[in-house]
């Protein structure tokens, strides 16, 4: 039997220039209420804009590649 696996999601919108610091406060709030020890790595994951935006561009850099290399398949194939 396998432990149930719940996924919860917080999102927090803060001041541009106060990025750095929202995403400190953040990340020790959930390291206090999960009880994380300072000795462990975290037990959760913060996306932020950047991160998440850089994701997007690599899955769609990666499709691009797979959709011109089909087409580039499909010419090749009609000709011969």
């Amino acid at each position: 039997m396998h432990p149930e696996l719940k996924q919860h999601f917080i999102s927090v919108k803060q001041h541009r220039t106060r990025h750095a610091k929202a995403e400190d406060e953040m990340r020790e709030l959930l390291r206090r209420r999960r009880r994380v020890p300072p000795d462990k790595p975290d037990n959760f994951s913060v996306f932020t804009q950047d991160s998440l935006s850089d994701v997007w561009n690599q899955i769609t850099a990666r499709l691009h590649i797979h959709v011109c290399r089909f087409s580039v398949a499909l010419i090749v194939g009609g000709w011969a």
